[in-house]
């Protein structure tokens, strides 16, 4: 079963609306997609966001080796530190 990805904007009007306090009811009407398409989403995007404070951390700590890390840019490891307050 393929269904269609959501574009960087839809992503953003999700996030905008979420915001705005706008159930995922009314989210997904106004963009137009299922309801569990803006769960999965939302799903996703903890779940990446929790694995690159993860990834963060064990590089800290000494216990990730080179080839482990080589997935992330530089970069993206500053971006994740920011985020994450660290």
């Amino acid at each position: 079963m393929n269904s269609p990805k959501l574009t960087e904007g839809k992503r953003y009007l999700i996030s905008v609306f979420l915001k705005r306090k706008f159930s995922v009811s009314e989210i997904a009407y106004i963009i137009k997609c299922h309801r569990d398409t803006i769960y999965r989403e939302l799903l996703n995007g903890i779940a990446l966001t929790k694995h690159i404070q993860c990834v963060i951390r064990r590089a800290q700590s000494g216990e990730m080796t080179p080839s482990d890390s080589s997935s992330f840019s530089s970069k993206q490891l500053e971006n994740g530190l920011s985020n994450t307050g660290e």
